[in-house]
């Protein structure tokens, strides 16, 4: 069983030459960790990945957390497609990892 512990508003992706795919946005609710699962739709199909790494950044005003998420890519491919994709303030949900 999954257990959700969070939601993100993704608002970007980008290319880190040598490392992979980030997606940015927004922690709407809950903690994401390292090593868990984020849910995404991406042109219509539900992805799964597993998230590598985070940068967290936090307003001024402190009232909502800015996030980079590294996620896997399973090839060169993959890694093209996030990175020519534009989510407009997708809606991922964050499970524990396994």
């Amino acid at each position: 069983m999954m257990i959700e512990k969070g939601v993100i508003e993704i608002a970007d992706s980008f290319k880190i030459s040598g490392r992979g795919i980030a997606l940015v946005g927004i922690i709407i609710e809950g903690l994401i960790n390292t090593g868990d699962f984020i849910h995404f739709e991406y042109n219509g199909e539900s992805m799964k990945k597993r998230i590598l790494g985070l940068d967290r950044r936090i307003k001024e005003n402190g009232s909502k957390q800015k996030v980079g998420i590294l996620i896997n890519c399973e090839n060169e491919v993959e890694m093209e497609k996030f990175h020519e994709w534009n989510p407009k303030l997708t809606i991922g949900k964050v499970f524990q990892g396994q």
